[in-house]
């Protein structure tokens, strides 16, 4: 089954970034993306659809998907 855009989240100073890796928190509803290029974490309220947080300070930062 092909995917579908269903919407866009507006990432503050993120024009022309790439996001290679993210993780869901099921329990707090959040998407947590590496933003490689800005040595950040970007926090995303999936229910809302929003765009929350920019969590500075992760020099090549990457989401493990396996942990914990």
């Amino acid at each position: 089954m092909p995917l579908k855009t269903i919407g866009t989240i507006a990432i503050p100073d993120a024009m022309g970034s790439e996001f290679d890796h993210a993780a869901f928190d099921a329990s707090s509803r959040r998407v947590f993306i590496a933003h490689t290029a800005r040595d950040c974490i970007e926090v995303i309220d999936h229910d809302a659809g929003k765009h929350l947080a920019t969590l500075p300070g992760f020099p090549g930062v990457r989401i493990d998907l396996l942990g914990a």
